[in-house]
């Protein structure tokens, strides 16, 4: 049943499959994650704009993101059917085009899909705390949006 109020936060994930029509798989242990859509604009002000500027239409883009806890899988203290560090890593070191969703999972809820290339993955550990990594996805081509 879809979600019929505010969304918790901690509902959305950030899933990644590795090829069109692939499974998606979670982004383990995230602690947030987030959509960015853009669009461009083209000037077209010109003499009979009476010195206000118009504007039309040009390129859209996006980028999703997110945070999470590093943790080394090891099947009992790691779920087995998440990614984590080491897969996106492998990703990246490859240059391959993935595919993200930002998804809640719940029956009726909307998703946004698109492909992808991850242009930052970065991992941090501070003395005395949780290693944490981020995550940036920069979306190519058509973004779609979708029904669970």
């Amino acid at each position: 049943m879809a979600t019929n109020n505010v969304i918790n936060g901690t509902d959305i994930g950030l899933y990644i499959a590795d090829a069109v029509g692939g499974t998606y798989t979670l982004i383990a242990f995230s602690t947030d994650a987030s959509l960015s859509l853009a669009m461009e604009t083209r000037d077209i002000t010109n003499k009979d704009s009476s010195g206000f500027r118009e504007l039309l239409e040009s390129t859209r883009s996006g980028s999703m993101s997110g945070n999470f806890l590093y943790a080394e899988r090891d099947g009992a203290a790691s779920p087995a059917a998440v990614f984590g560090f080491d897969n996106l890593w492998t990703f990246w070191n490859t240059r391959a085009k993935i595919f993200v969703k930002f998804n809640t999972g719940v029956s009726g809820d909307k998703y946004y899909t698109a492909a992808c290339y991850i242009t930052s993955l970065e991992a941090s550990a501070p003395t005395e705390d949780n290693t944490t990594c981020s995550i940036t996805l920069e979306l190519t081509g058509a973004i779609t949006e979708a029904t669970n």
